[in-house]
């Protein structure tokens, strides 16, 4: 098996925190990170959260002003710690980036994972995604939707079943995997399944970068993508699941005693032509795989991709000779895999900080 949430070490850059402007800059500009290196004139203030909070990086008042710097949410920071029992969530459009310029620390749980088709974390389905190819039915079943592709290739979406053991319409097989990441950026959704009412697919999981001279990660940080929907009857494909975002880990110190996940979500179960298909599953904690919904009524979702183990494709229905249900709607594939990008610290000065994008 390949390595599937990958541990990206990257090549040593300029990285500038919190010090020398460059020398057409306002005094009170500083500017934080390597791979993601963003510019303020905001000053950081201490978070201590200890309740359920969300973070709305579309433009909500959390985000700080960036004078310089790629579009993403800043949350600037001293001291960022997020107590045993809290969840920060970050939704929106862009990623999510948390600088704190002492210490960060995670003993409860910071996700921009997606959950539902409605709920995706924070700059989830950054641009370019592989479309792959998109399933079909046929005699009234339908295939199940390929898995989305990010750092690794989502699973395929296989075929429903007929009476007469036949596999009708065509599978549907996931875009290639993206080529090397040079930015902060989310993973890519599953393909839907076919049928009459389509099983949506899985978004991909967000994108997070946090910047600190210390992180500690004692709870649960998560990027990972949402499964695929169940097919609805009557013998529709089930959806693919999405792969998983990213995650930067910016710091001299790093100590994770807890969970990073970056999973695929688990792909949709086939339904029957009286029962849905089963919705695919999440991880419960980092070495437990993204189970395909698997009630065993139609064909099985394939799991999401997940440590060391790659995205697995749907199936279709169990034959006629396997004592199964084959009269059903086939299920959709696993999503591929995340990254974890863990940067060396490098304080070197930086004088020449990136321009802000093109509106």
């Amino acid at each position: 098996m390949r390595w599937l949430i990958a541990l990206g070490v990257l090549g040593a850059c300029h990285r500038v925190f919190g010090v020398t402007p460059s020398s057409n800059d306002a005094l009170t500009e500083a500017c934080y990170g390597t791979f993601v290196t963003v510019c303020t004139e905001d000053s950081p203030i201490e978070r201590m959260i200890t309740a359920d909070t969300t973070l709305e990086t579309s433009g909500g008042s959390e985000c700080a002003t960036l004078s310089r710097g790629p579009d993403v949410c800043l949350v600037l920071a001293t001291t960022f710690d997020i107590s045993s029992g809290a969840t920060v969530r970050g939704a929106g459009a862009r990623p999510l980036v948390v600088v704190a310029t002492q210490t960060l620390s995670i003993a409860g749980t910071l996700t921009v994972a997606s959950y539902a088709s409605d709920d995706a974390g924070a700059g989830s389905g950054g641009a370019p995604c592989s479309s792959g190819t998109a399933p079909s039915a046929a005699d009234g079943v339908g295939a199940g939707g390929a898995g989305g592709s990010f750092v690794t290739m989502g699973g395929i979406g296989r075929r429903g079943r007929l009476t007469d053991d036949t596999l009708p319409g065509s599978e549907s097989r996931p875009g290639p995997p993206q080529p090397l990441l040079a930015e902060l950026r989310g993973g890519c959704a599953g393909i839907s399944g076919a049928g009459t009412t389509s099983a949506p697919g899985g978004d991909g999981g967000g994108a997070i970068a946090l910047i600190s001279p210390i992180i500690s990660v004692a709870g649960r940080l998560d990027a990972s993508g949402s499964p695929g929907a169940g097919g609805a009857t009557s013998r529709n494909g089930g959806g693919g699941g999405g792969s998983g975002g990213m995650i930067v880990l910016d710091a001299a110190t790093i100590s994770v005693t807890g969970s990073v996940l970056a999973n695929g979500g688990a792909g949709g179960e086939g339904a029957t032509g009286s029962s849905n298909g089963e919705d695919g599953k999440l991880s419960p904690d980092w070495a437990s795989e993204p189970d395909g919904g698997n009630r065993h009524i139609g064909g099985n979702g394939g799991d999401g991709a997940f440590l060391s183990f790659e995205a697995e494709d749907g199936r279709s229905p169990s034959g006629a000779n396997d004592g199964g249900p084959h009269h059903a709607g086939g299920g959709g594939g696993g999503g591929g895999a995340g990254l974890v990008h863990v940067v060396p610290y490098a304080p070197v000065p930086s004088t020449t900080p990136p321009p802000m994008p093109a509106p």
